[in-house]
């Protein structure tokens, strides 16, 4: 901490409480249909349970978790390159080094990475940089304006509230 020339007021720099680092599932769920990732690197992101894939059509059609996909770029049969959800046309770029870029939409994307194993896929998707100051937990996505919260952590549980009244937002479980 340090106090500005010519002011009594201090800076505390922002960063992430330590407590929070780790995966998180909302309490109760078992199995966890989502998880929660908090990196000391100050990310916050959002993944599910890894999902049978398969490909069909001489590799030019992928199913993911009962999705199918159309191959636009890259080797037919491989996860690598451009796939196009039949469902809602999201567009899933998939890179050699676990990286992938979701395009929503003609302007908004998202971005994450993604582990196979075998003919299971999982995949987490960068949802905002978290930081912790005073007992709050703020939220800074890359599409959307800041969200804060009040938290706590006790038990292995994490709770989350609403900064102006103090009611229970979520709360999670250590996974």
């Amino acid at each position: 901490m340090f106090a500005p020339s010519g002011t009594n007021q201090k800076h505390v720099p922002f960063g992430i409480d330590p407590t929070l680092v780790g995966v998180w599932k909302r309490e109760g769920t078992v199995p966890p249909t989502s998880t929660f990732e908090i990196t000391a690197q100050c990310a916050f992101l959002i993944g599910g349970p890894p999902s049978p894939v398969r490909f069909s059509a001489d590799g030019l059609t992928m199913d993911w978790g009962g999705i199918q996909y159309d191959h636009h770029m890259g080797t037919p049969g491989q996860l690598i390159g451009i796939w196009r959800n039949r469902r809602d046309g999201d567009e899933w770029y998939f890179r050699a080094d676990g990286s992938v870029t979701v395009h929503w939409s003609s302007t908004e994307e998202y971005f994450g990475h993604y582990q196979l194993v075998g003919d299971q896929l999982a995949y987490q998707e960068f949802r905002a940089t978290v930081t912790t100051h005073a007992g709050q937990v703020k939220l800074d996505p890359p599409y959307a304006p800041d969200t804060s919260y009040g938290y706590v952590v006790q038990n292995g549980i994490m709770t989350w509230s609403d900064p102006t009244d103090g009611s229970t937002v979520i709360s999670f479980d250590k996974a």
